[in-house]
């Protein structure tokens, strides 16, 4: 039998076993990943406050990330001639997912835009039935109801009339889970392509949407500019971060359910909890904390099968 990763689904050049590690369970790798990006806001307001804002920062981490795949998924280019408009699709839906969250985190409050971006259900259901033509339960309509309830309770303001983001920091959130709701989607439609495609077009979503957002700004100078010590080592250590993240999740929804993976992935809004409120001070209103459950359990209520499929 040939040693060659090339019958790795990913199209890596290091083995990754088909089959879950017992010393790193596939449970335990998404924790991993969800706790990372439940934290990874923090590295940013680090840098942000070493003279970096968010695009510029950005870019430059996802570029480290970028220049990892591609150092690891050396065979995966090959696969964007199977699918290119949908890997374009791909690339920008997963693009735009990771730099609004990154920019929400950033501007407003931590696990307020957690909570919004946990809206994706909503989203998946007509994406669902419009690209992989999947028809909705009654049920998928109630998590959708019960969601958007939720979502309106967070975001009611007497005092202004319409419950519609309050800010810049929200519509990150909510477009930021529609992008990933549709990156998701995307994603099982090209359930045939290897790992390593799907990872270099959402590093190439995310270059190319935030110098589009840096070229507007005219602020595409400060990505030339000499960086500090503790900027670079910021910058490096943040894309081998979300580099690896990126290697977990993948590692560990390939080996578990998906309705598994689903529930265990909303440990980032527990992450998200603690860390905002022991490094920024960040609390949630009543009000808020109502609206968040009610997502959550739309979120946890969509994981549930459907019994019509059983």
């Amino acid at each position: 039998m040939a040693s060659s990763a090339d019958e790795i689904q990913g199209r890596i050049i290091f083995p990754m076993p088909n089959q879950p590690n017992k010393y790193f369970p596939p449970p335990l790798a998404l924790l991993f990943a969800t706790a990372i990006w439940g934290t990874v806001w923090y590295p940013y307001r680090l840098l942000q406050a070493q003279g970096l804002p968010g695009t510029p920062a950005t870019f430059l981490t996802y570029l480290v990330t970028f220049l990892l795949a591609a150092m690891f998924f050396t065979k995966s280019w090959r696969e964007f001639a199977r699918a290119p408009l949908l890997f374009v699709a791909l690339a920008f839906a997963s693009g735009w997912a990771n730099y609004a969250y990154v920019m929400g985190t950033l501007e407003g409050e931590v696990m307020r835009v957690l909570l919004l971006f946990y809206l994706a259900p909503v989203w998946t259901v007509p994406l669902a039935r419009w690209l992989l033509d999947e028809r909705a339960s009654n049920a998928s309509y109630g998590v959708v109801v019960l969601a958007l309830i939720g979502a309106v309770t967070m975001l009611w303001r007497p005092e202004l009339g319409w419950p519609l983001p309050r800010d810049h920091a929200d519509w990150f959130g909510l477009t930021a889970g529609f992008a990933f709701a549709l990156n998701n989607v995307l994603g099982r439609r090209l359930g045939d392509c290897g790992v390593g495609a799907k990872t270099l077009a959402s590093c190439l979503g995310v270059l190319a949407i935030t110098g589009v957002a840096l070229l507007m700004a005219g602020n595409f100078d400060s990505l030339t500019q000499v960086p500090s010590a503790t900027r670079l080592y910021l910058v490096v250590g943040v894309g081998a971060v979300l580099f690896c993240s990126t290697l977990m999740v993948f590692y560990g929804v390939a080996r578990i359910p998906a309705i598994r993976a689903i529930v265990i992935m909303l440990f980032e809004l527990v992450v998200g909890a603690i860390s905002s409120h022991w490094l920024a001070g960040e609390s949630l209103s009543m009000r808020e904390w109502i609206g968040g459950i009610l997502i959550v359990a739309a979120t946890l209520f969509s994981a549930l099968p459907d019994r019509k499929s059983n």
